[in-house]
């Protein structure tokens, strides 16, 4: 293997020599798990994948899952009553993968409206609830989501971006 040769200012070195010890590897392997990271992201990119971040934990845990990711679907739904709203979403992985995260919170709208407010009821909070499914075919949703609106993300997959030359 042909050997490469990198230069450093002088203010670069300090803060390798600073970060080398906490990483517990030579500055080689850094760097090439830095290089390896910048490549992922850029080939992730170049097929319109982005770093999904959702949040997953229940009652105040933190709990995150993050995956490379481009979003299929979203839609806002409120309850009957309009105190509480469900987002769900559809994900496609850059695995090949679905995900169906939903998440059901206070309908802020309804909240904040002058009739809310001067009821005096604060709302339910604990009522919030996310759930996080990973799946390997769109049809696997067809319960949570219906027929038709797996048949609008099928359709919506054979042309996702079309750039426009305006």
């Amino acid at each position: 293997m042909a050997n490469k040769t990198v230069y450093f200012s002088t203010d670069d070195t300090k803060f390798i020599d600073d970060a080398l010890p906490h990483l517990g590897m030579s500055l080689s392997q850094a760097l090439f798990q830095g290089f390896q990271l910048l490549v992922k992201k850029h080939q992730a990119q170049q097929q319109n994948f982005s770093e999904i971040k959702l949040s997953v934990g229940q009652f105040g845990i933190q709990q995150y899952k993050v995956f490379w990711g481009r979003k299929l679907y979203t839609v806002q739904v409120p309850s009957t009553d309009q105190t509480m709203i469900e987002s769900k979403r559809v994900y496609q992985t850059k695995g090949g993968k679905f995900v169906y995260y939903t998440r059901l919170d206070p309908n802020l709208n309804y909240w904040n409206t002058p009739q809310s407010v001067n009821s005096g009821i604060i709302p339910d909070t604990t009522k919030s609830a996310k759930k996080f499914q990973i799946v390997d075919r769109l049809d696997d949703l067809q319960a949570a989501l219906g027929t038709d609106v797996i048949n609008q993300i099928k359709a919506s997959q054979t042309q996702p971006i079309e750039y426009l030359d305006i």
